[in-house]
């Protein structure tokens, strides 16, 4: 189990726990668990490198407070492996992913940062606009 304590936006103390596994990823205050952040370990999808993709993002109790983005910096500290997410397009993936509620605008944020992988769609959209010079 990888933790760490974290001080929020708010002032507030926070604990961050990642599974070993790097699937699961828990903000808790005190022993009151506020939010999770489920993810995929997806292996040999070439030309992808090993990658983590999220599944789950419920931190609606905690929102808008830095701890999501504290949740993937730690768990690339941990892990050092990319992060993906889905394109949204309002509807539920074959993966069961589905960005809901203020997850588009938080994934669409953390993409601008670097912490989560550019989507399928911006890197196919990248690579094309590189072979239309």
């Amino acid at each position: 189990m990888n933790i760490k304590n974290v001080t929020a936006k708010n002032g507030e103390d926070y604990t961050i726990s990642i599974d070993d596994d790097g699937i699961e990823i828990i903000v808790s205050q005190g022993v009151d668990a506020l939010g999770t952040i489920g993810l995929d370990y997806i292996q040999n999808d070439w030309p992808d490198r090993d990658h983590y993709y999220i599944t789950r993002l419920a931190l609606e109790k905690c929102a808008g407070i830095g701890l999501g983005r504290a949740c993937l910096i730690f768990h690339k500290e941990c892990f050092d492996a990319p992060i993906t997410a889905s394109d949204e397009h309002g509807q539920r993936s074959q993966d069961g992913s589905h960005l809901t509620g203020m997850g588009p605008g938080f994934i669409y944020k953390m993409r601008q940062e670097g912490l989560v992988a550019p989507s399928f769609s911006d890197r196919y959209d990248r690579d094309n606009e590189d072979h239309d010079e």
